[in-house]
């Protein structure tokens, strides 16, 4: 017997053999569909990017570079701003990837590299990795540990900047007469033209007697511009530079026998309880123990 051919499913043609303990064996005639397709491979080449994201999964993500850039441009330690989902967030460059698990249609491009520099080197990406596995933690959770709050929002690193004033080509053709009604301001002028590639900080302007206003006052005469110059502050100095902004107090006798104990205990794997009230000292202890 003939089985009609099933509307809809077209395929291929092919016989199958019943049996049946009151019937005779019969061939039915089925439409079978086709097979399907293998899956492509699952390494996919390519130029890509790969991206540490603060979320709780425990990988990287592939990235395809922006249009006019390629996966070199972007240095590790990088910020990148990337669609992750239905929104855009900060990610942090980690390295290049020539192959992704996942399909090249399925991947997205950067959305644009938000630093000139890298704001992590080697030491602080090692570091994450390094945290991320001791304590079973997304390594690019354990990454964005490392950064400040102000680093973790969409937005270009500013370094930190103070005002400066210098002259401008107007102020070097002006009588040194011109204003002599306004004392302050021609004392001012004088200053900043004697060297016209010289520029001063409103403390170095303090320091002559002079005040910002004074110099907002001939900004407006068109006498003085200002400038953003990259500097480090006062308070932040001597910790980059590697120096102690203070001398450290000196101990009392406790806190010199729990510093030496944990001295004693560097390099090996060991747990010290530091014990004691409020204002006894312990933070004194955990100080020298970080030097």
């Amino acid at each position: 017997m003939l089985c009609p051919t099933l509307p809809g499913s077209p395929g291929k043609l092919c016989q199958v053999s019943l049996a049946s303990a009151s019937i005779h064996p019969k061939l039915i005639q089925v439409n079978m569909p086709d097979p399907k397709p293998r899956p492509a491979s699952t390494d996919h080449r390519a130029g890509l990017v790969r991206v540490a994201i603060d979320a709780p999964l425990e990988r990287f993500f592939d990235y395809l570079p922006e249009a006019a850039c390629s996966a070199d441009a972007y240095l590790p330690g990088v910020r990148v701003l990337v669609p992750f989902g239905a929104r855009n967030v900060v990610g942090i460059v980690v390295g290049q990837a020539d192959g992704s698990k996942v399909p090249l249609a399925k991947l997205k491009s950067i959305q644009r590299s938000l630093d000139q520099d890298p704001v992590f080197g080697e030491a602080e990406l090692a570091l994450g990795r390094r945290i991320a596995a001791y304590y079973h933690y997304p390594c690019g959770a354990a990454l964005f540990c490392l950064l400040p709050n102000a680093l973790r929002k969409p937005a270009a690193a500013v370094a930190h900047s103070e005002r400066h004033w210098q002259a401008t080509v107007h102020a070097l053709g002006v009588a040194e007469d011109a204003l002599r009604r306004a004392p302050r301001q021609q004392a001012l002028l004088q200053l900043l033209a004697r060297d016209p590639a010289a520029h001063y900080s409103d403390a170095a302007l303090g320091e002559h007697g002079l005040s910002t206003q004074i110099a907002l006052q001939l900004e407006k005469k068109g006498l003085a511009r200002r400038l953003a110059v990259e500097s480090t502050p006062a308070d932040c100095a001597s910790i980059i530079q590697g120096q102690r902004s203070a001398a450290l107090p000196a101990h009392n006798d406790q806190q010199a026998r729990a510093v030496a104990q944990i001295a004693g205990m560097l390099g090996k794997f060991e747990v010290q309880l530091l014990e004691g009230v409020t204002g006894s000292g312990k933070t004194e202890v955990y100080l020298a123990a970080i030097e």
